[in-house]
């Protein structure tokens, strides 16, 4: 499983773990208290702050809440370009104009970096890890084209039976038209010599 910060709480790594599943979720700040083998709190923004451009941070402890859940992850993370850096403070600031409130400082530093937490062992690697959780934009970007084209965003109907025939019939596009752009040549050499052969 794949997944956004929105998940990114003890409830959430709970689902997965019953689910039997291996998971890889984006971290927010203040998601839980991180903690290692002696129930010592771990200052992720410390270690962070000591990675290099091309380092990764690979660390294992515990995922703490204020109800006594624990729950045993590893976290890994590496510090985004810096073209990267500035779209967030960019963002950041429209947030923080938009809301009429100011972000700390420390949630600033911490949105610097891409912090995953995940259950898969050593064997995996923490650059393959991140790296794997990239393609979830991918599939951001996807849905992100549904919404946009053919209307996905919101549902007209309000009835179980009629939004499933409603979402079915979209699905039922969606597809159409990844099949026709797969089997669809766009190269120009291609149509100009379509052309000159009619």
């Amino acid at each position: 499983m794949i997944a956004d910060r929105g998940y990114a709480n003890i409830k959430g790594i709970l689902h997965c773990v019953k689910a039997k599943a291996e998971y890889i979720i984006r971290l927010r700040k203040n998601s839980f208290t991180v903690r290692d083998a002696f129930n010592e709190k771990i200052d992720l923004l410390s270690y962070l702050s000591k990675l290099g451009e091309d380092e990764i941070l690979d660390i294992s402890g515990f995922a703490t809440n204020m109800d006594g859940e624990k729950v045993s992850i590893r976290v890994c993370a590496k510090r985004k370009t810096s073209e990267a850096i500035a779209q967030t403070k960019k963002k950041l600031k429209r947030k923080e104009s938009r809301r009429q409130y100011t972000i700390t400082n420390e949630t600033k530093s911490f949105n610097e970096y891409i912090i995953v937490i995940t259950n898969l062992d050593e064997a995996v690697s923490a650059y393959d890890i991140l790296e794997t959780y990239r393609l979830r934009w991918q599939v951001e970007i996807y849905f992100k084209r549904l919404k946009s084209i053919l209307d996905f965003g919101e549902l007209p109907k309000r009835r179980l039976g009629s939004v499933i025939a409603w979402l079915n019939g979209k699905m039922m596009i969606a597809l159409l038209i990844e099949l026709v752009i797969a089997n669809t040549v766009f190269s120009p050499r291609e149509d100009n010599r379509q052309k000159h052969l009619a």
